[in-house]
């Protein structure tokens, strides 16, 4: 993990990012920079806390009980964690959508490489996942779509990440496969 100079500092301070924030995104950072697939640590740390955030966002009166369209379940959850100024949802034929996370100086205020000063190969995310496990929460049937560095692609100043919808025994068969797969 690099130490991070006066101008890094700066650009953190003027993104916004809140001293909490600024933790967890350093904390996935070391913790990615010290093994070998660090998006697989990332992602089950996602597994795992994401459907306790989801309880307590809900119970904080965060996230509604709930939801028609996805757009609006992501609009909520970025107003309680505060992950960008802006994101937003396009929906695609067939079930498909991206989500576009809108940044102007350090990316959004959770990541482990440009706010946690991780140097990675990948992207170290934690969203595409966290997004996907409370939004099934939520009722929603999405998947996110990883590539081979990730699952951000990353275009000026936006970060993607694509889901495509499955049903719950799409879903299962799915992850049968990736277990084996490890």
């Amino acid at each position: 993990m690099k130490v991070l100079d006066h101008d890094e500092i700066n650009k953190i301070i003027n993104s916004n990012v809140s001293p909490h924030q600024f933790i967890c995104a350093s904390l996935l950072g070391m913790i990615a920079e010290f093994i070998s697939d660090p998006q697989e640590i990332i992602d089950v740390v996602a597994k795992v806390i994401g459907p306790n955030l989801y309880e307590v966002l809900k119970s904080g009166g965060y996230i509604k009980d709930r939801y028609l369209d996805f757009e609006d379940f992501i609009n909520d959850v970025n107003k309680a964690l505060g992950i960008s100024d802006r994101i937003g949802v396009i929906s695609n034929n067939g079930g498909a959508l991206e989500i576009y996370i809108h940044h102007e100086v350090m990316g959004c205020r959770c990541c482990p490489k440009n706010i946690g000063g991780a140097e990675l190969d990948g992207d170290g995310c934690p969203l595409a996942l966290l997004f996907e496990v409370m939004g099934r929460k939520a009722g929603f049937n999405y998947m996110a779509v990883k590539g081979k560095n990730g699952y951000l692609n990353k275009d000026g100043g936006v970060c993607k990440i694509k889901y495509h919808i499955v049903n719950y025994g799409e879903y299962e068969q799915v992850l049968k496969k990736i277990r084996a797969y490890k």
